[in-house]
This record gives C-alpha cells, structure tokens and sequence, in this order.
C-alpha cells in the first residue's frame, strides 16, 4: 500500500529534509530521489547508508543513476560509489528526461513512437 510505504519513509525523508536543507528529495511510489550538488549528494548518500537500516530500510546503489554534467563526476562517482551508474548525457526521472539536449530529444521521440505503436495497436 502506497499511503503505509510514504509513513514507513517518514522519518527518512524527515531526517534527510532537516539534515541536507540544500537538496531537494523527490518520493513519488517507492522511489526516493535526491537532487543537488554532488557532494551534498555524496554525504546525503553516506548518511543514508548508516541511518536508513535502522529504520528497517535498505538503500540499493545498484539501482541509482547519478547524472554527473561536469567532467569529472564519473570519477567521482566510481571512487565513492562504484555501485551507482553514472551518465554524462541524462537520466529519466520519474518519467521525466533531464540532461543534455540530445538526451531529451532521444528520449522525447522514443516516448512518441511508444505512444505512436500504442495508438496503432487499439
């Protein structure tokens, strides 16, 4: 049940507001996303390790995608987390493209034609 999942991740996203004011924390279903600068993201990350299994959670790096626009975010990334995937060109975020202009109009034509063949097969 949605509405039990966001209480369960109450005092997480509570936590995570209070302790990093700088990033924006995005919930929607069972995903959490962080969004800010990348050493806030870092440490936020870090936190996150240590607190979240306490409250009976477990945070997947496997499962993150950073989109690092300067040079060296890869690097970065594969040091501190080498789990998380790291793209120069976007990410979909909860169906949104976000990055470079390519990315968008690459992801934005692949919604179309999804739609297009949709259409065509009702």
């Amino acid at each position: 049940c949605t509405v039990l999942h966001a209480l369960s991740l109450s005092p997480y996203l509570m936590a995570i507001r209070s302790f990093f004011p700088d990033i924006t924390v995005l919930t929607p279903k069972d995903d959490v996303s962080l969004v800010g600068p990348y050493y806030d993201i870092q440490e936020a990350l870090h936190w996150s390790q240590r607190v979240f299994s306490s409250l009976g959670g477990r945070l997947q790096p496997d499962k993150c995608v950073l989109f690092g626009h300067r040079i060296d975010s890869p690097r970065l990334v594969n040091h501190d987390f080498p789990a998380v995937e790291v793209t120069r060109q976007g990410v979909m975020l909860h169906s949104v493209p976000m990055g470079t202009r390519a990315f968008v109009i690459r992801a934005c034509r692949q919604l179309q034609n999804t739609h297009a063949k949709l259409v065509k097969g009702i």
